[in-house]
């Protein structure tokens, strides 16, 4: 099952768990799209502010070892907490209006989305990484890994806190655990 939705909405104004191996490569261009690529993203937060409205499907995701929030072993940065959508990720589809997951960041007052993830089985969209935008695929990360997962393709996108490696990186320096 190979398919990318088509974009709708505020989306298509703009012309469009989860993990990498530690000691991912230095930040490059394909962690890199122009902010105005990134509007519909950030227009689409809003949705997703408070985890506790996600509603039905969504959960909080812990990994193999009880770790909610998700931080490289190797000191790069994190991630976060991630509360991802079941129905989502099993449909075999990346939908850009439609996240996989919600990423959040610890803070005195609670949780603060700073991300949106994008996941796909392997097994449904094959050995060529998808692609958001042009010219950006999707990370591969393979079985066994963290979540316990088959392998999956993923795709960050940095909506709620700037992210030096890139808004598309995986790892964020800024983003503490």
């Amino acid at each position: 099952m190979r398919r990318l939705v088509a974009l709708a909405g505020a989306l298509a104004a703009v012309g469009v768990l989860v993990t990498a191996p530690s000691g991912q490569a230095a930040t490059s261009m394909r962690d890199w799209v122009p902010e105005n690529q990134l509007a519909g993203y950030r227009a689409m937060a809003s949705q997703y502010a408070d985890p506790s409205r996600l509603g039905a499907g969504w959960g909080e995701v812990i990994d193999v070892n009880g770790i909610s929030c998700i931080a490289d072993p190797a000191g790069s940065g994190a991630m976060g907490v991630h509360f991802a959508n079941v129905g989502r990720i099993l449909d075999g589809t990346i939908d850009p209006s439609q996240p996989e997951a919600a990423v959040y960041e610890p803070r005195a007052g609670g949780l603060h989305l700073v991300a949106f993830e994008y996941i796909v089985f392997a097994s449904d969209w094959g050995t060529t990484p998808p692609e958001l935008f042009a010219g950006h695929p999707f990370m591969f990360t393979d079985a066994p890994n963290r979540f316990g997962l088959p392998a999956f393709w993923s795709q960050h996108v940095w909506i709620g806190k700037g992210n030096p490696n890139g808004n598309l990186a995986m790892w964020n320096p800024n983003v503490h655990c």
